[in-house]
């Protein structure tokens, strides 16, 4: 009979750590949207603790998904498969990109809303991003080399 007891508060124990786990466990925290000078929106997702941070001349590893105001998916190097590699600060990535770039950690994830005239701008981008148009962002740093 006391055997039967200790199993069962046991086994009791073990479905309330789990469920406790599985519901009040440790959570991402909620990070507000900053507005930079420019007008972009950075939202970080995820900062991890430690680990370089991006700076301008920085080599990086990224993936990415370009959304429209009205959700429509433009680019996704994730369905891809295939992070981009750029180097920050020249020009290869639109100006609001680059600069929402800087400061992301190793690892971290972040949304950026980058408006027009950092983006493609009056001219759009062939025929899948029109003029003047908003740009949302996912960003993953998958990979960074500092500046020499």
């Amino acid at each position: 009979m006391m055997r039967s007891i200790q199993w069962k508060h046991g086994f009791l124990a073990l479905v309330v750590s789990f469920t406790c786990s599985c519901f009040c466990g440790p959570r991402h925290p909620i990070y507000a949207p900053v507005l930079l000078e420019s007008g972009v929106e950075v939202t970080d997702i995820v900062i991890p603790e430690l680990g370089p941070e991006v700076v301008a001349g920085d080599r990086v590893l990224l993936h990415y998904e370009l959304k429209l105001a009205d959700g429509s998916l433009v680019d996704s190097s994730f369905e891809r498969g295939q992070p981009i590699e750029v180097v920050v600060g020249e020009g290869e990535l639109p100006a609001g990109l680059e600069e929402g770039l800087l400061g992301m950690r190793l690892f971290g994830k972040r949304r950026l809303v980058v408006p027009a005239a950092l983006g493609y701008g009056e001219e759009g981008l062939e025929e899948q991003v029109p003029p003047n148009a908003l740009l949302y962002f996912l960003l993953e740093l998958m990979g960074l080399t500092p500046s020499p």
